[in-house]
């Protein structure tokens, strides 16, 4: 199952999940257009709202937000990993915040008996749901759907659901193509047995295996810390298309999906990185931002 490995995997990379923090595409992009998308405006935003990070790993985002500058009223985050966990927890008590985190299963089936360490949210109710690379977590439909219903569950009506996700894109779908040309552009080694996209501009590459690429598949994302390539953290990621994410969005009871476009804060991004990202606004990078809406 997804989760088992999700689990395991996460246990096991949890010094290697700090570092690519300095990821330049996570660093000057991803977190800006996703904190920009979380914080919103007005009744878009996350003033004096009750909020949960679904999957939150470390409470890398829980702790950004949750301070004076957001003005929220509460955060949780909830994890499957009893490592990060254990870490956003540590974190906690070393410097508190006043976030509560939770041990977690989404995709676990209720009648599962191994219940173990496992906290029971089912009462919890928030106002605003953000996930962070949850969605590529689910290995089938089903699971897509569970995770967007477990969102939706815990909105209140009107709630909001913020995420930021690796994508199958056009970019994926043309490389997949061509696989057997062999012409040296990044779109594969020519044997028809697998593709990789990369951007060394952003430290970032996409490699599979298989014949043919298709919604859903699986795909290993590295991510290469600082521009430096021996600092490096691999995911195994399953990739979505955005009209799949839309579908499961809305068969979970949202009314409204609106994807963002990447942005960087020119004010403080270095000049160096600002000219790289007017130059390659990251089309080989497959990530997209979402927020949902829930029905009243």
């Amino acid at each position: 199952m997804a989760t088992i490995c999700a689990r395991e995997l996460y246990n096991d990379i949890i010094e290697d999940y700090s570092a690519i923090k300095s990821n330049k595409y996570k660093r000057w992009i991803e977190e800006y257009t996703f904190l920009n998308a979380i914080v919103g405006n007005n009744d878009n935003g996350i003033k004096n709202k009750s909020v949960l990070d679904l999957g939150c790993g470390s409470g890398h985002f829980c702790r950004l937000l949750n301070n004076d500058k957001y003005g929220v009223a509460t955060m949780s985050g909830i994890d499957i990993s009893d490592a990060m966990i254990d870490e956003a927890k540590r974190l906690e008590e070393k410097e508190p915040t006043g976030t509560t985190y939770y041990r977690e299963d989404l995709l676990a089936e209720e009648d599962e008996s191994d219940n173990s360490n496992v906290d029971n949210i089912s009462n919890l109710k928030v106002d605003v749901c953000v996930a962070a690379y949850l969605l590529p977590y689910a290995s089938s439909i089903k699971e897509l759907q569970k995770f967007c219903t477990s969102a939706a569950r815990t909105l209140r009506p009107g709630g909001h659901f913020k995420s930021v996700t690796s994508l199958y894109t056009d970019a994926i779908k043309a490389t997949g193509l061509d696989n057997d040309t062999g012409d040296g552009d990044g779109g594969g080694g020519g044997s028809g047995k697998g593709g990789v996209l990369a951007s060394d501009t952003w430290g970032f590459s996409v490699v599979w295996d298989g014949e043919a690429t298709s919604d859903g598949m699986l795909a290993d994302i590295t991510l290469f810390g600082n521009g430096r390539k021996k600092e490096r953290a691999t995911f195994p990621n399953h990739l979505w298309s955005k009209e799949t994410i839309n579908s499961a969005l809305l068969a979970a009871g949202f009314d409204r999906v609106d994807w963002l476009s990447p942005t960087i804060d020119a004010n403080t991004t270095p000049d160096d990185i600002t000219a790289e990202f007017q130059k390659d606004s990251s089309e080989a990078v497959p990530v997209g931002y979402f927020v949902a809406t829930l029905a009243m």
